[in-house]
Parts: C-alpha cells; sequence; structure tokens
C-alpha cells in the first residue's frame, strides 16, 4: 500500500535527519532492515549496502571476504554482522524498526517509530599507524583482483577483522575465541547429505558461524538450527557470517549442513564467540589516533 511505503519513508527520514542534525562528523550509518538496496542514496547517508553494477569490484570483494554477503551486484550489510566488523569500518550508527536487534551494548540514542543505535566502538575516518603491510594479509595474487571472485584475501573473515586490527594496534589482537565444537561425518538422509555441528561456547557473547572456502562455488547447501531451517548457504543468496545469538558456556546448539549431493563441497565451518572486551580494549588502543573529519 502507498500508505505503508510513506510510512516507512517518513520514519526513516526522520531518523536520518534527527542524526544529520546532532553529528556533523563523517560516520557511517546501517539499517537493519532497509526498505531497499540503495537505502543511502534515498535518504543521503553514507552506508554500507549497495547496489551497483558500476562499483568497484576489489571493494565487494574486500566486503565480502569480511563476512559480508555479495551477489555480484548487491553487497549486503545485513543484520548478522560483528561489531569488529562495525568498528573497523566506521559504522557509528544503526536504523532498527525492531525487525532485528542492535548489538546488545549499542546504545539507544532516538526511540521513534524507527530505532537508532550508537556503536561505542566505531573507528574515524582515518586512523594514523606505522608498518602497516598489505601484502602479508593477501592472496598471492594481490589483495583483490576484479577479474576473479576466488582473488580475495585467503584469511576466513573473523581471521582477516582480527588481522587488520593487529595492523592497526600493532599488537597481536584476538577477539573471536573458537568455540567447542563435535562435527559429525557426511552422513545421508532422505537423498541428502548432511555435516552437524555441536557447538558450545567458552566464553559468553554472541556466537557467529561462518563455512570458509564456498567463494564461487555457488553450492546449494541449506542450514538447520537446533532441527528448524534457518536459510540457505553457499549461493548468491547467502554467504555471509551468521549470528547465532548470545550464548553462555554450557550452553548447545546444534547445526545441520544439508547438501544435495555427496560431492558438493560444504566448506569449513568455523564457530566463535565475539569478545567484546577485547575488542574494546583494541579500539581504546587506537581511539586517540582515530579522526573524526567534520562536514562542512
Amino acid at each position: 500500500k502507498m500508505s505503508d511505503y510513506s510510512d516507512i519513508v517518513s520514519r526513516t527520514a526522520e531518523a536520518v535527519g534527527y542524526l544529520s542534525s546532532t553529528d556533523n562528523s563523517f560516520y557511517r550509518t546501517e539499517n537493519l532492515n532497509p526498505r531497499q538496496q540503495n537505502d543511502a542514496m534515498q535518504y543521503g547517508y553514507n552506508g554500507i549496502t549497495h547496489y551497483s553494477s558500476a562499483g568497484m569490484t576489489y571493494v565487494r570483494y574486500f566486503l565480502q571476504r569480511l563476512g559480508f554477503n555479495d551477489d555480484n551486484l548487491y553487497t549486503h550489510y545485513g543484520h548478522d554482522n560483528t561489531e569488529t566488523a562495525d568498528s573497523l569500518l566506521g559504522i557509528k550508527y544503526i536504523l532498527s524498526d525492531d525487525m532485528y536487534s542492535a548489538h546488545p551494548d549499542y546504545e539507544k540514542i532516538y526511540d521513534g517509530d524507527e530505532k537508532i543505535y550508537q556503536n561505542p566502538y566505531a573507528l574515524g575516518v582515518a586512523v594514523g599507524i606505522n608498518g602497516f603491510d598489505l601484502d602479508s594479509i593477501s592472496s598471492p595474487y594481490g589483495m583483490v583482483s576484479s577479474d576473479s571472485m576466488n582473488n580475495v584475501p585467503e584469511l576466513d573473515p573473523f581471521s582477516l577483522q582480527e588481522e587488520i586490527y593487529s595492523r592497526l594496534t600493532g599488537t597481536k589482537v584476538s577477539v573471536f575465541e573458537n568455540a567447542m565444537v563435535f562435527q559429525s561425518e557426511l552422513t545421508a538422509e532422505d537423498d541428502k547429505w548432511y555435516i552437524e555441528y555441536k557447538a558450545s561456547p567458552n566464553t559468553p557473547g554472541e556466537v557467529y558461524f561462518y563455512l570458509d572456502g564456498l567463494i564461487g562455488k555457488y553450492e546449494s547447501l541449506m542450514l538447520y538450527i537446533n532441527g528448524e531451517f534457518v536459510t540457505t548457504y553457499g549461493n548468491a543468496a547467502c554467504l555471509k557470517i551468521l549470528n547465532l545469538g548470545n550464548m553462555n558456556p554450557g550452553e548447545e546448539i546444534t547445526l545441520r549442513v544439508y547438501a544435495e549431493n555427496a560431492d558438493d563441497s560444504q566448506g569449513t565451518a568455523y564457530i566463535v564467540t565475539e569478545r567484546t572486551d577485547a575488542l574494546k580494549q583494541a579500539f581504546e588502543k587506537i581511539s586517540d589516533r582515530s579522526e573524526e573529519r567534520r562536514v562542512g
């Protein structure tokens, strides 16, 4: 209905207007439930999510390797992203209509029909550092290449995020802690094949899941969590970090990844907990070298 469309536009524009009137620095904003892929262009804020046939491909590849979904034209921020990725990309504000929740330690600063949450760990537009060696975290072809989706950094998204933060601080940064994981053998069931993962975190916090090694393969996988279908995976519709929610040590979650055929690639599973205390420590170490450039 036109009334529904108008309501979404007006409440989002109102929230963005609030930010424009209260913060004139350079920052990024994202919407956890965007109306369409180019909300940032429509409402005039600096975002990550965008749909473009003329964008710089190496930027898309880099974002994909950080754990963002990408379908060759549409790079999607999504509600699953880590706080570490938000920090590195300077995503300072999150818009939410309450369909999806912001990270627990993000502060609600605007409580209209569209909510605004502030990220306490957002880096500025630039950070002063010494000795950042880009080549050492890239593939043999360089950081990225515009001619192949496979020519991307070799590290998994969690390790890449830690590696970049380590380069910024000049010390080893460990934000993601591996969960205790039991992995089954490849098992047949009703003409499909699955691998099951039983995971229990070693530390409290938000738990994330990612299947590495699938970029460019476009597998038709299906992910079930505790027996319930959650999403397809391994194709253009979904190849990204997934947020499994907050968990405590001793709690267990069961994931099954189904494939159509036994020889389909199911990648390498990473199940980790994000330690926000470690992120806070790393952020504070370089926050005084983070430049917030003013606009106007």
